[in-house]
Formats: C-alpha cells, structure tokens, sequence
C-alpha cells in the first residue's frame, strides 16, 4: 500500500446521525482514523463493533459510556474501547457546548468496508 495524505479542508463531512458528522481522515489496510464532530446536546445511542477503538477528545468534554460504567473526557484525555463492547455517547457533558474526537480504529480481518461503508460496521440498539 502506498502512502496517502488526506488534507482534512478536502474531506467532506458526513452526518452519521442527526448532530453528529464524522470524516475518514485516514485509512489503511489495518487502522483509520476518523474525525467525529457533536453539536450541542447531541447524543450516539449504544451500539457495539469488532473493532478496537481509541477516542481522543480535542475540544469539548465528552461522556462515554461502557455497559454501566461512565467515563468524562476532556480535552487533551482518551479512552480505549475494546472491540465487541457496547459503548454509547449519552449527550455532551456541556449540552452548550459542541465537541470534536478523534477516533483510531482497528480493522479486524477479512472485512472489507473501508472507509465509505463505515454505517454498516455499526450494530446500533
């Protein structure tokens, strides 16, 4: 695989739920790189994947919950999910407030829905 650079002015935002963009700012053969933007008050309901992933919050503070357990995430803090775990982002700390995360997931094997398909890998409910 070659090396790619994705200039982050050039990646048009998807709305992957209602107050919630993403951009696939990097992809590779093993990991991608995506960059999630809340608007205020909005919320991602539980939702599991095979994948490991590593939230880095860069502005705004962010709850993320696994299974019962409650995490709050500042700016500058991250969290490693493990894959197959429920995990869901009840509203913003600061429901004033807006967020923006980076999120670096692991491809799991012989799956092949990088990076337009990402709404798919996601078992919501």
């Amino acid at each position: 695989m070659e090396p790619r650079l994705v200039r982050h002015a050039e990646v048009i935002p998807v709305e992957a739920v209602p107050g919630i963009c993403r951009r696939t700012l990097a992809w590779g053969e093993r990991a991608m790189v995506l960059e999630s933007t809340f608007d205020a008050g909005a919320q991602l309901q539980a939702h599991s994947h095979p994948h490991e992933q590593i939230t880095y919050v860069v502005s705004g503070e962010l709850e993320i919950r696994l299974g019962d357990e409650a995490y709050i995430l500042c700016p500058g803090d991250s969290l490693f999910v493990p894959g197959g775990v429920r995990h869901a982002v009840p509203a913003q700390v600061h429901p004033a407030q807006p967020g923006r995360h980076l999120h670096i997931i692991s491809r799991w094997p012989n799956r092949s829905c990088w990076p337009g398909q990402w709404d798919i890998v996601i078992a919501v409910g």
